[in-house]
């Protein structure tokens, strides 16, 4: 019983320095060679996706976010998103940007779901899709000695997503045509500037087009809108 203890210990250990490694990863690469730090709110109130080109798109009225690297596995899960019945509670993102010519941005998508909402067949098909089990992440943090109130023994199915794309202006008449979440994303963007960069930044219009009743297009394909993610 104690072997079994302390290895459950162990596993919870390792899933916690393994989610927090990819926040130490990006912060690395954003700040070598020196940079300076900030950030910023942002309201995203449209979330499509293209499976056919691997993208995902967040929309607020004055960005837009193109994810196009590493987002395979991501659309797999908003695929379907009815079947493990994904909700706005069940998603954590934390969005890093790069300030510069090419406004690259990385966005870390963590999500969970409790092990108690759950039905055999949507268990089945988190494990098959990379979920591993583990405790609520607050419930992590009391362990390693954080300040953290402990909530319950909550066990939780989660998985983490890195994505990397690029920062746009928005389009008027395209934010005018787009689809509108039932409930709006409120984000707060990490962001990391070159140490002595004094020229303001300057940031391409997006790509992201309104062709007639088809919709919006990306690079001449069409993109769908996650309309139905949040009840």
């Amino acid at each position: 019983m104690k072997n079994h203890k302390r290895w459950f210990q162990g596993f919870i250990l390792v899933t916690v320095v393994w989610f927090s490694s990819f926040g130490c990863m990006t912060k690395g690469l954003w700040e070598s060679g020196g940079s300076v730090r900030g950030s910023y709110h942002d309201e995203i109130v449209s979330f499509y996706i293209s499976p056919k080109n691997s993208t995902v798109i967040f929309m607020s009225d004055k960005y837009h976010y193109i994810l196009n690297q590493n987002t395979d596995n991501f659309i797999e899960i908003l695929k379907n998103r009815e079947f493990i019945n994904l909700q706005q509670e069940n998603l954590t993102i934390y969005p890093t940007l790069h300030i510069d010519e090419k406004n690259r941005i990385n966005v870390n998508i963590y999500i969970s779901f409790n092990e108690k909402k759950i039905t055999e067949n949507q268990r089945v098909f988190l494990i098959k899709h990379g979920f591993t089990r583990g405790y609520d992440m607050k419930e992590l943090q009391a362990q390693i000695g954080q300040k953290v109130p402990r909530s319950s023994n909550t066990i939780l199915y989660m998985n983490n997503y890195t994505t990397n794309g690029t920062r746009y202006l928005a389009n008027r008449e395209v934010n005018s045509r787009a689809y509108k979440l039932k409930q709006p994303l409120f984000l707060k963007f990490d962001t990391y500037k070159k140490e002595g960069t004094v020229t303001a930044e300057k940031i391409l219009m997006t790509p992201l087009a309104v062709v007639a009743d088809a919709g919006l297009v990306l690079a001449g394909v069409i993109v769908l809108p996650i309309v139905w993610l949040f009840k």
